[in-house]
Order: C-alpha cells, then sequence, then structure tokens
C-alpha cells in the first residue's frame, strides 16, 4: 500500500509540473545591459543655454535585455570633484541635466536587477563648452602605457578643450624626474611608441597647449618589465 501511494503521489507531482509549464512569465527585470550613446565620450557636448547662464545637457543610454525600472545616472564634476545622482524613473533612458560651463564631467548609468547592480562598462567623458568671450585651458586625460611586445611601448592622451580651439602636444620622456627629454613638440598626434629598456623606471609628462596660450599638463612614471 505505501508503494502504491508514493507512485500515485509522484504522478501527481509530475501532472501539477506538466501543467505548469509555460504558466510563468519571464522575469521582467532579467539580465541585461546598458551602453552608453550621448553626450559622446572624450568630446565637447551639444548644449542649450539657460538664462542663469548655466547649460542644458541631454544625456541618453541604453539598455540590451528588458528592463522596467529604475536608473541612477551619477556625473562628477572633475574640477571640485563633487559628484551627483539622478533617480530616472520608470525605465526611461535620457535626463536633462544642468551643468556648469567649461567644465569636464565623467558620467554612468546603472541599475539594480535581480539584486545585481548593472553598471555600463565603462565611464564617459564630457567637457561642456565655454561661454562667449571666455578663455579655458584644455582638459588633459591621464597617460595610459601599453606594451606592444619586443620593448615597444604605446603612451595614450588626449586634451579637450572648452573653446574648441586646436590642441598641440609637448611630450617628454627621461629617467630622471622631472624629463627633460623631449620626443615631441608641438604635435597634434595624441599616440607615440617608444622603446624602452627593461626593467627601468621612466617619466612621463605631456603638456597640451590650446591657440589661445592656454596649457595643460600631465605627469607620470612606469617601470618596464
Amino acid at each position: 500500500m505505501g508503494s502504491r501511494l508514493r507512485f500515485y503521489f509522484a504522478l501527481l507531482v509530475l501532472v501539477f509540473a506538466m501543467g505548469c509549464e509555460g504558466k510563468f512569465d519571464a522575469d521582467p527585470f532579467e539580465a541585461f545591459g546598458v551602453t552608453l550613446i550621448a553626450p559622446a565620450d572624450s568630446e565637447v557636448c551639444n548644449v542649450s543655454l539657460l538664462d542663469s547662464g548655466d547649460l542644458s545637457v541631454q544625456f541618453q543610454w541604453a539598455v540590451d535585455g528588458t528592463f522596467g525600472g529604475d536608473f541612477t545616472l551619477t556625473y562628477t564634476n572633475t574640477v571640485t570633484g563633487n559628484t551627483e545622482t539622478l533617480i530616472v524613473q520608470g525605465g526611461q533612458q535620457s535626463a536633462n541635466l544642468t551643468l556648469e560651463p567649461g567644465v569636464r564631467y565623467t558620467w554612468n548609468v546603472s541599475a539594480i536587477s535581480n539584486g545585481d547592480i548593472i553598471t555600463a562598462e565603462n565611464d564617459f567623458v564630457t567637457v561642456t563648452p565655454g561661454l562667449q568671450n571666455t578663455s579655458h585651458p584644455p582638459y588633459l586625460s591621464d597617460i595610459t602605457i601599453t606594451s606592444q611586445g619586443g620593448g615597444a611601448f604605446l603612451l595614450d592622451y588626449l586634451a579637450i578643450d572648452p573653446d574648441l580651439d586646436p590642441i598641440v602636444y609637448d611630450v617628454f620622456l627621461d629617467t630622471q624626474n622631472p624629463p627633460v627629454a623631449q620626443i615631441e613638440g608641438n604635435s597634434s598626434v595624441t599616440q607615440v611608441q617608444v622603446n624602452l629598456s627593461p626593467s627601468s623606471l621612466y617619466y612621463i609628462r605631456v603638456v597640451a597647449k590650446d591657440g589661445t596660450g592656454n596649457e595643460t599638463s600631465a605627469s607620470r612614471s612606469y617601470t618596464t618589465p
């Protein structure tokens, strides 16, 4: 009798499972990815001028997947270091922010899905344009160094000018600090390939200059493997 009861119980569970198949809707908050769209990365953004003298900037992003919840737009004024957040509700994939003119910002978008925080892979950098009759120095990125193999290394850097002035670069590379050996002068290139000795400490300095006499510099050290 016990065996027969177990058989009927197992059969009942099987019928219930078959009857429920396809009855449950997919999770509306299934895994997805966030892609930042605008303002474009490492460019001066498009803006609308407000009566206050500040600028209105539209931020846009997209999702790869299904998501109807709230997004968090995080943006940082790199001049003051102040970080702020804006909650964008209802799955909306754009928002307008009021920003200061002539300032560099970093931004990203995130959301919580099934307890996981989903964030765009990399922060975007945007620079708001300067107002007329003003002059701003260019904003210079950090210097990155990538091994190309065989003792060759690629130096990367990029400056953005809020006034859209043309930019040229001076690049210094040396084993002494500060570096005095100049490898590029008044050059428009933003990448330089160099050959470096192994197990050596180098110092790099990049100076970005615009057409009105403003300049900005960035420095770093690097020890080769």
